[in-house]
């Protein structure tokens, strides 16, 4: 067969590129390809075909070439050496192949023949089928995958690109969701949750960006392969150098070795390489390395632009709770101190004595809460006393020592409360279910006043006379029995008998008042004692209203006394109202809110009783051991409280009488009488309100009273501690800024990834990159230019370890075989035989 040429361009005769085509019978080379792709342009990305097959060969004759090369190209020595390397024997195939069905190039002529794929069985056929064979066989043209701006960039991967978007996208509804979640949470759950958000957002992310930077470093490692294999001093780069990258190919420590590698292989100074790539290829590193730092920290960034606030909550639902123990009853001692008081203190009515100075102390606050009885669906006020911080602290105590000291009122010294657990700028505090005394009061004022209230008896006494009715109709507002062991109060054996037109069987009681010009005077008895039973007190409680009426001009009296001549001798009268009341003084279950940085503060009525249980069985649990101490009590009982009673009412009397201040006065205007009327101002008394003193006497009884009915006496509690919940919030112009720098960074990582010098088709770490450099001899021993031609030169054997593998070739240089020739930029020739 005659030699004969072929243009690329124009399918005709040239002699810009020959081959050297002979018949050779003794030849045993065989080109199995009837088609020789070959690069027309170094600029283009077309490649046309060469068609070597029989038919082609009938059609184009030509005449024997000596091998020319364009001299504008190559010298005379470059040359020779092409032609010593790539001179080409081809011989006619008697099988046709369809040029739709060429398949890739095969390996050199030193490896066994080609085999006869006709032979092979069916499950082979897909060696023969060339991959890219879908367009072929519809005879259509395969899009052309270009740059969307330059030619100097790899072409795009438009799906990773799209990918990485949608993660930026995403990134921000997924983040308020799993801070949504965490809302309300104990902080250790807030802060997993959070954790759990921005780890899976921060690390689909940087992943995202790591694989789009990846290529970046492919493109550094094989531009370094490609100006080393250009070097005349030791060309090629050594194979574990090449492979450490294959083995991590994201990992930062190979980033900062290939930064490295390129100051120490020669070939890929930019003073050596100027003259064919001079691109700052090591920015390309950095860039990685930046991407792969930013991937890391990404998780830790997205947490900390979540902001996580903790707020002290009380629990709502009281299911977890502990044993406590508070000073909240009456010891034997504290009873005794009492005893000794109503006996030599109280029962003197020469004087007014007091527990303690009002001034001294102030007297504690007191708490109001609404409560309707469930049995006879009466809507009532009661009254609490504060607690004081010493009841709540280990050793302390409360007002009911009796003992002549304010310590107990003031606040604590001793450090924090028993139940405060945590030390925080805001330490938790706990609610404290707990037993309380409390007090209700219903009053009404004196029927008929003409008749109920004598003014003046001949004894020079005021007599203030109950019906009966009054005082039942009172008991039963309260569900109360009446009395059976009140004494039948009557007129004093010096004064005159009972009035005329009243009936004594009617009449509960007489209470005679002396003439002492005092405006207010009390009238207290216990109607009903309860402590053997331990249920509380029930107290009746009298108030009369003496006033001057030169001092009242709008005053409307319920009886008005005889005409007395003041200092300019107008005729005044001395006007009487009267009111009765029924106080009720019960222990109640109450929850207190105790904390280190405030005074205990009653929050709510649980309900009427005396010993804390569960509400709902079940729904309660107690955390840590049950207090089992026979001494501390379990229940707030009124046994042996009796002296203890007497003792604080009677203080809480004298109290108001001291407040007063119109003792030994000529019925002069108080404030205390003022304030029981809808009057303003020290001349605008009205008419006594019933409701006002009704609460007048219920609060003042709640701050001189109730606090004395608490001494030295333990008592089980339950403390339910506060919960730290979290709250988190975005912190949103930061976090959007970081999702666009990261898009960004994205879009530059997917758009700008570098051409590999001399026009190198891209290649990475993937398995197919390396199998195209080894079977295609693009990577190829340094030092054979001919590349693995010949017998085998690497010590590699069926069944070696890879340790011996590594072992004997990770020295051994490598270069890129295309790389190696100036000459042969514009020829891609994917198969050869020498």
């Amino acid at each position: 067969m005659p030699p004969f040429l072929y243009n690329v361009e124009n399918d005709k005769p040239s002699s810009q590129l020959v081959f050297e085509v002979s018949q050779t019978p003794q030849s045993s080379t065989y080109l199995d390809l009837p088609l020789v792709p070959v690069r027309r342009n170094p600029s283009s990305h077309d490649t046309s075909f060469i068609d070597f097959s029989p038919n082609a060969q009938q059609k184009k004759q030509g005449h024997r070439s000596n091998r020319r090369w364009p001299y504008s190209r190559l010298d005379n020595s470059r040359a020779n050496e092409f032609e010593s390397v790539h001179s080409y024997q081809l011989e006619r195939i008697d099988d046709p192949i369809s040029a739709l069905d060429a398949p890739y190039p095969l390996k050199p002529t030193s490896l066994p023949d080609t085999p006869n794929y006709n032979a092979l069985d069916e499950e082979m056929t897909l060696l023969k089928t060339p991959s890219p064979s879908f367009f072929r066989r519809l005879t259509l043209t395969k899009p052309l995958r270009k740059h969307p701006f330059s030619k100097l960039y790899e072409v795009p991967e438009w799906i990773s690109l799209l990918i990485h978007t949608f993660l930026c996208v995403v990134s921000y509804p997924v983040l308020v969701a799993f801070v949504q979640i965490a809302k309300g949470r104990t902080l250790f759950w807030t802060r997993v949750i959070v954790g759990i958000g921005s780890g899976i957002t921060g690390v689909l992310l940087g992943r995202s960006l790591l694989q789009l930077s990846r290529r970046h470093l492919e493109a550094t490692v094989w531009a370094t392969v490609i100006h080393q294999s250009q070097s005349h001093d030791h060309p090629g780069v050594q194979f574990k150098h090449i492979a450490r990258h294959v083995e991590d190919p994201t990992s930062v420590y190979n980033g900062i070795v290939l930064f490295w590698d390129r100051f120490y292989y020669t070939g890929t100074a930019r003073k050596n390489r100027a003259h064919y790539d001079p691109r700052f290829w090591s920015f390309h590193t950095l860039f990685f390395l930046m991407t792969f730092v930013l991937s890391v920290v990404l998780p830790f960034i997205f947490a900390r632009v979540v902001e996580i606030d903790t707020q002290l909550q009380m629990q709502k639902d009281r299911s977890r709770y502990k044993e406590v123990v508070i000073n909240g009853g009456i010891s034997d001692a504290d009873n005794e101190r009492a005893s000794a008081l109503v006996n030599t203190v109280f029962s003197n009515t020469l004087i007014i004595w007091t527990l303690s100075s009002y001034s001294g102390h102030g007297g504690l606050p007191v708490v109001e809460f609404s409560w309707t009885d469930p049995n006879t669906s009466h809507s009532d006020v009661v009254y609490f006393s504060q607690p004081t911080r010493s009841q709540l602290q280990p050793g302390g105590h409360g007002l009911g020592t009796f003992e002549t000291e304010v310590t107990a009122l003031g606040p604590s010294i001793d450090g924090p409360t028993m139940m405060t657990t945590v030390d925080a700028e805001m330490a938790p505090g706990s609610i404290v279910r707990q037993p309380q005394w409390g007090i209700r009061n219903k009053c009404v004022k004196i029927p008929d006043g003409q008749n109920n209230i004598l003014p003046k008896s001949q004894a020079n006494l005021t007599y203030i006379f109950i019906p009966k009715d009054t005082v039942t109709g009172l008991l039963d507002y309260y569900g109360k029995p009446p009395p059976t062991s009140f004494p039948k109060f009557g007129t004093k054996p010096s004064d005159q008998e009972w009035p005329s037109n009243m009936k004594q069987s009617d009449t509960f009681a007489a209470v005679p008042f002396w003439p002492n010009g005092v405006t207010l005077s009390y009238f207290s008895y216990p109607l009903r004692d309860t402590s053997s039973n331990g249920t509380g007190f029930v107290s009746l409680e009298l108030a009369l209203i003496r006033l001057n009426t030169s001092f009242a001009a709008q005053g409307q009296f319920s009886a008005l006394g005889e005409a007395v001549p003041d200092a300019n001798g107008s005729a005044t009268h001395i006007g009487y109202d009267a009111v009765v009341c029924i106080e009720v003084f019960e222990p109640w279950i109450v929850d207190v809110y105790n904390s280190s940085i405030g005074d205990p503060t009653p929050q709510n009525i649980v309900e009427k009783g005396n010993a804390v249980r569960d509400l709902e069985v079940g729904k309660e649990r107690l955390v840590g051991e049950p207090i089992n101490d026979p001494t501390v009590r379990r229940k707030l009982t009124s046994e042996r409280m009796q002296q203890v009673y007497v003792a604080a009412h009677q203080n809480s009397i004298h109290q108001m009488l001291k407040d007063d201040g119109s003792a030994d006065m000529d019925y002069v205007p108080s404030t205390i009488a003022i304030e029981c009327t809808d009057g303003k101002g020290a001349f605008n008394y009205t008419s006594l309100s019933a409701p006002l003193f009704e609460r007048f006497k219920a609060r003042a009884d709640a701050t001189h009273l109730l606090p004395y009915m608490v001494g030295s006496g333990q008592i089980v509690v339950r403390s339910y501690p506060d919960r730290v919940l979290a709250f988190s919030t975005i912190l949103n112009i930061p976090l959007i800024a970081i999702l666009i720098s990261f898009l960004a960074l994205g879009v530059f990582a997917a758009l700008f990834v570098p051409r590999l010098p001399k026009n190198m088709p891209r290649r990475g770490f993937d398995l197919y990159s390396w199998l195209a450099a080894f079977y295609a001899d693009e990577l190829v021993i340094a030092g054979k230019p001919g590349g693995n031609g010949g017998l085998p030169v690497l010590p590699i054997g069926r069944k070696m370890d890879v340790e011996d593998i590594e072992q004997h070739i990770g020295e051994v240089r490598f270069r890129n075989l295309f790389a190696t020739w100036d000459g042969l930029d514009d020829l891609y020739i994917l198969s050869c035989g020498v």
